[in-house]
């Protein structure tokens, strides 16, 4: 994203549109959104069997094929510069600007829109001075940007529906709740480009009543960053990105890479 608009920005220094308003408008409040933090627990020895995965493969496919009753999010992206400090938080493409530039500050808000550079409401031009001055600043502040941190929170009901094995018996109906929190972290000084961004998941899930004797779920999937031990066929290895899976059900926890496909669905579902 810091890419893109740094690309508009520079159009924007050539090609003027139509409206223009040198006004400053007043800025607005810096939204209070941070970092979210996402557990990443130990992987246990013991791994997930066909059997446990067999338990919630109807929960699965409700969740990767059906339409959720209720849908609940909120997403946002904190970008930092080289000494820590917040540059921007990102909320719907809308920039909020949290430290001062030289002519934006703290609290402006900045979109990109149509060939347009609107600050706190009001569009600017590059062939106007206020335009000009806020282009420039933009690319400075996203010149400074390293490091860029995104943040989503996800809420899903689905239902699932079993006919009864029983003739005139009404369909069982399971409530599907779905709680998913998730980060992905980009670091632009990472020379390693397959490893400069790094995600974390957790998925919780409570069926309501019990389905399969299971009431409560939780995923966790996470990207670590690991280096193999120096050997003479490769002595000097490099670090590479591996993803982690644990599932965890009731008090036991679970190697869950052999689940890793259906697991990769039910992310995709709950945060696409």
């Amino acid at each position: 994203m810091k890419k893109a608009i740094t690309i508009l920005a520079l159009i924007l220094m050539i090609f003027a549109v139509s409206c223009s308003n040198d006004t400053p408008a007043p800025a607005n409040e810096i939204p209070e959104k941070t970092d979210l933090v996402v557990s990443n627990p130990a992987v246990p020895e013991e791994a997930v069997t066909s059997d446990i995965l067999q338990q919630f493969s109807a929960v699965i496919s409700t969740i990767t094929t059906g339409e959720a009753t209720k849908i609940t999010e909120d997403s946002w992206q904190n970008e930092y510069d080289g000494d820590g400090a917040k540059v921007y938080t990102i909320i719907d493409g809308e920039y909020f600007v949290i430290n001062d530039g030289r002519y934006l500050h703290a609290g402006d808000s900045v979109r990109v829109d149509q060939g347009a550079l609107i600050v706190n409401g009001v569009t600017y031009t590059a062939d106007t001075t206020a335009g000009k001055q806020y282009i420039e600043d933009l690319i400075d502040l996203n010149g400074s940007v390293v490091r860029t941190v995104a943040s989503a929170e996800v809420e899903k009901v689905f239902v699932l529906t079993e006919p009864s094995s029983v003739e005139g018996e009404p369909a069982a109906e399971y409530v599907i709740t779905v709680k998913g929190t998730a980060t992905s972290a980009t670091d632009d000084t990472e020379e390693n480009g397959d490893i400069s961004n790094l995600e974390a998941y957790q998925i919780d899930l409570t069926i309501a009543p019990a389905y399969n004797e299971i009431t409560t779920a939780r995923v966790n999937v996470y990207d670590v960053i690991e280096t193999d031990e120096a050997t003479d066929l490769n002595p000097d290895p490099k670090p590479y990105k591996d993803t982690k899976y644990v599932l965890t059900v009731g008090d036991t926890s679970y190697n869950a890479a052999p689940g890793s496909s259906q697991i990769d669905a039910v992310i995709g579902a709950i945060f696409n």
